[in-house]
């Protein structure tokens, strides 16, 4: 299975919040997966691959993403900071889909 995760450069995020937000959106991921799933992955032959996206990048390519899920099933998950630390509260710091 490959997890592809997007972060918006745009926002300058530190290394530990960018890991952060990264692990954010993959927990989430794996969530909407379900349990029951979980069982039969292989962790070995797990994949997530992390790229960095311009703030005018990023979001076409999540309102691209966003128009495409509504079509097919698609499971994504799109994160908004808390804003307790570097990023403004409900700002969108990442995304990923499977």
């Amino acid at each position: 299975m490959r997890y592809k995760v997007y972060y918006n450069k745009g926002l300058r995020m530190s290394p530990e919040k960018l890991a952060a937000q990264v692990a954010h959106v993959t927990l989430n991921l794996g969530f909407h997966l379900g349990n029951h799933i979980a069982d039969f992955l292989d962790p070995l032959e797990q994949t997530i691959i992390v790229l960095g996206l311009s703030a005018t990048k990023f979001k076409r390519v999540l309102e691209e993403l966003e128009e495409e899920a509504l079509h097919r099933e698609i499971v994504y998950h799109v994160q908004k900071d808390l804003g307790y630390t570097e990023i403004e509260a409900g700002t969108k710091t990442a995304f990923g889909f499977i």
